[in-house]
């Protein structure tokens, strides 16, 4: 009984240390340069504001079925692409664009 209490104990433990080692906060905005990335924007702008050289540490795209069904029953597809910045203090912050536009901007730790 009583090491059916401690494994308890210890497994209850252990998923609290994976929740909090799997955070992540949504933000509003991701600063660059004097400026900052806001949900909205599209790369133009983003290029824009930030400079033409100024790039993200890594950059994935994806390509995935659009919801919805274009003029004459054509299947559109949504492109996606996630901009990773790291810091050495706060983990990394992810900009998330779906078809050319900012729709999410979060950090994980």
């Amino acid at each position: 009984m009583r090491f059916f209490y401690l494994a308890s104990i210890a497994l209850g433990l252990s998923f609290t240390g994976l929740a909090h080692a799997g955070s992540s906060q949504y933000l509003d905005h991701y600063s660059c340069g004097k400026s900052a990335i806001e949900v909205g924007m599209d790369v133009d702008q983003i290029m824009h504001v930030c400079g033409e050289n100024w790039q993200p540490s890594n950059v994935v795209k994806s390509v995935r079925p659009a919801l919805k069904v274009g003029k004459d029953g054509e299947r559109l597809q949504d492109n996606f692409e996630k901009w990773m910045f790291k810091t050495m203090s706060k983990g990394s912050t992810h900009v998330l664009l779906k078809n050319g536009k900012v729709i999410r901007i979060f950090t994980t730790q």
